[in-house]
């Protein structure tokens, strides 16, 4: 299992013997290339639609000149307008619950970094999304793209600024990748179906297949199918599912809090 397409297939099979609607969740750092799969790898396989806030927002704005940028007033309210950038995440979580209201299957694009430590050892996350999804029937398959680390993540998007794509302040990059990295060791062990891959080396070997499990059963590792997995994919993956198994399961999870703590257990290093 070492292709996109093959991951997908062993996970759809297991979807279609539930009988229940697909909801991807396509999460990732913020220039991990989560765009860029969905349309290379993804979007011919699963023909559903995607949905996102960088879509949502645009969708708003003027067209792009032709040399595809935005007139630099609409550039300002995308990148910088926290209000409007409500408005557009708003505007995703209608559309999402509109899909769900009527059981057609669909994707969303997330960075999926909310991650907040309350008191009592509470923490809310984006697990609650899975959750409700479940909760509406849905067979819920969450791919994340993985990056090395936050200085590759500013580098991403500071090319794309380049190209005309959106921008995003240096701090709020770097306190969202270990976010990022929090949410979705837990979660992976919530959703139904979970594919790792990485995009933090050369565009020759964007977007490796580097886990896939079902709930909390391994299909398919690269750790133990090479001898000498990447460096760079090791980095970010033995933190997102580390070797050590989750100490205990998720049982009291509700309503998008778990008690801090539980099914986390710091990775070996």
């Amino acid at each position: 299992m070492t292709t996109i397409a093959e991951a997908v297939e062993e996970v759809r099979r297991e979807q279609r013997r539930s009988r229940k609607p697909l909801a991807v969740i396509l999460a990732g750092h913020n220039g991990s290339g989560k765009s860029t799969m969905w349309t290379k790898h993804l979007s011919s396989d699963f023909r559903i639609p995607l949905v996102n806030a960088d879509r949502m927002m645009l969708s708003v704005l003027p067209e792009p000149d032709r040399t595809k940028l935005l007139p630099d007033w609409a550039q300002e309210l995308r990148d910088h307008d926290e209000s409007w950038m409500a408005v557009a995440q708003k505007g995703v979580e209608a559309f999402v619950a509109q899909a769900m209201a009527r059981g057609v299957p669909f994707a969303m694009e997330t960075v999926f970094s909310h991650w907040r430590e309350l008191k009592g050892g509470i923490v809310e996350s984006k697990i609650d999304l899975i959750r409700q999804m479940q909760d509406a029937g849905y067979f819920v398959l969450l791919f994340f793209v993985g990056l090395s680390n936050a200085q590759l993540s500013i580098a991403r998007v500071s090319t794309r600024v380049a190209q005309g794509g959106h921008s995003v302040d240096i701090p709020r990059l770097m306190s969202r990748f270990p976010r990022t990295q929090k949410a979705i060791r837990l979660a992976c062990s919530v959703a139904d179906a979970t594919i790792f891959t990485d995009n933090s080396r050369r565009k020759r070997s964007a977007f490796t297949v580097c886990r896939v499990q079902l709930r909390d059963r391994e299909l398919f590792d690269l750790r133990a199918a090479s001898r000498r997995p990447p460096r760079e994919i090791v980095e970010w993956l033995d933190i997102v599912s580390p070797a050590v198994p989750l100490r205990t399961p998720l049982t009291n999870y509700r309503s998008g809090r778990a008690k801090k703590g539980d099914g986390v257990k710091k990775p070996s290093r």
